[in-house]
């Protein structure tokens, strides 16, 4: 999945796991030693972001592509919100949406990834303070969606034919 991040539109190649209900972006602030990402991306560059709540925030475990094979980690970082725009190059269809992020400053295990972050797409808790900071939930907040649903399709065929659907179930 692509999406620009901030004011500057920082390129951020984002994975989706069903592990998270989070967005999360791996910060120039993540250490090499337990972040190993091509990209890094700098918070402190974007004119619009801002400190969510108190700032300080945990990821669940998350199960990250790592080489070969799947790590279970655990993310650290401050919550902020800011614009995210997400892009299908394909159609060029762009979609702007100001959402909470957590900027990921450290992981409970080193890991290697070429994804800059990821876009959680499990439903929000019942905590009714974790639900500004699910993805879906934003996307429904600002009108962007119907349902707080995800659907994936996916194709055996060569290049990018499988497809993401967010708020709705039909193809």
């Amino acid at each position: 999945m692509e999406a620009f991040a901030g004011s500057k539109r920082a390129y951020e190649p984002l994975m989706l796991t069903t592990d998270e209900y989070k967005v999360g972006i791996f910060t120039s602030q993540c250490a090499k030693t337990s972040c190993d990402v091509a990209n890094l991306y700098d918070a402190t560059k974007s004119d619009t972001v801002k400190m969510f709540n108190n700032g300080k925030a945990t990821s669940e475990d998350v199960l990250m592509y790592d080489k070969n094979s799947l790590l279970k980690t655990r993310f650290y970082g401050i919550m902020y919100t800011d614009n995210l725009e997400f892009q299908y190059k394909r159609y060029d269809r762009k979609t702007l949406v100001n959402t909470t992020y957590l900027g990921v400053t450290r992981a409970s295990k080193k890991f290697s990834s070429t994804a800059t972050g990821f876009v959680g797409i499990q439903p929000y808790t019942v905590n009714s303070a974790d639900k500004k900071r699910s993805f879906l939930w934003n996307l429904y907040d600002q009108g962007l969606i119907d349902h707080c649903v995800v659907s994936i399709y996916v194709r055996e065929e060569t290049g990018n034919s499988s497809v993401v659907k967010f708020g709705s179930y039909d193809k």
